[in-house]
């Protein structure tokens, strides 16, 4: 351990007097990930969860992967889930997106087509295709790691409320007690307080609806989901 904290503090070192040299000033280290030196510098360009929190993130999931990684009786319980639900959303619509696949089909099929239109009935063709198809395997993945971390965190940091998120549910104060847990242990630390203020703003900001506490919400569409294989357990 002492030999790699030497070696971070070398690169560090090596990194700071290089810009030294191109700008005439020192790098102002601002913080912390994982033993490596974070710079203001490095912030143009990129957020400070890019930064400080994914590192962190990324090692936390390996080193829990066992637990998270979705089972193949999760899979497969998952796909035959949305399956379903796909075919009743899609039981009325089936008609009439098959009809106009055939119609942009025949479309595609003639020779006097411009590049434009040609283009642009091929973006027609892939959406309907896409209407028509049932979410497969790699949909059901990316639901599943995502609610297996969550539901992690959930489990092992305290509960309390949910956010709704494009990516799925969030375990919104699990994640926050996570992240002071992880600060305090050290895998990260960002020295300047506005800096550190606007790294949890995420976590203190109003979030509005997508927000709760309800109870009966939170058991029903996150602990319990229709589409997980053991409703209620990891």
């Amino acid at each position: 351990m002492r030999a790699l904290i030497q070696g971070v503090l070398i690169v560090g070192a090596i990194a700071s007097t290089l810009h030294a040299q191109e700008t005439g000033e020192p790098r102002e280290q601002i913080g912390v990930v994982l033993g490596k030196p974070i710079y203001r510098d490095q912030i143009d360009g990129k957020s400070l969860h890019a930064l400080m929190l994914r590192p962190v993130l990324e090692k936390y999931r390996q080193a829990h992967q066992d637990e998270i990684k979705p089972t193949e009786e999760e899979i497969a319980t998952a796909i035959e889930y949305f399956r379903e639900q796909h075919e009743e959303r899609l039981q009325e619509r089936e008609p009439e997106l098959r009809r106009r696949l055939e119609a942009v089909q025949d479309e595609l099929a003639r020779s006097d087509l411009s590049r434009d239109e040609r283009k642009e009935l091929g973006r027609e063709k892939d959406r309907l295709e896409r209407d028509l198809r049932p979410p497969g395997r790699s949909f059901a993945l990316f639901i599943l790691d995502n609610w297996k971390f969550q539901r992690h965190l959930y489990d092992h940091y305290g509960g309390g409320r949910i956010l709704w998120q494009q990516a799925g549910i969030e375990a919104f104060d699990a994640m926050h007690n996570w992240l002071e847990d992880q600060e305090a242990k050290g895998e990260f630390k960002i020295a300047d307080p506005k800096l550190r203020q606007k790294f949890y703003h995420y976590w203190t900001r109003d979030h509005g609806a997508f927000l709760t506490s309800d109870e009966e919400r939170i058991r029903n569409e996150f602990l319990a989901p229709g589409w997980a294989a053991e409703p209620g357990t990891n």
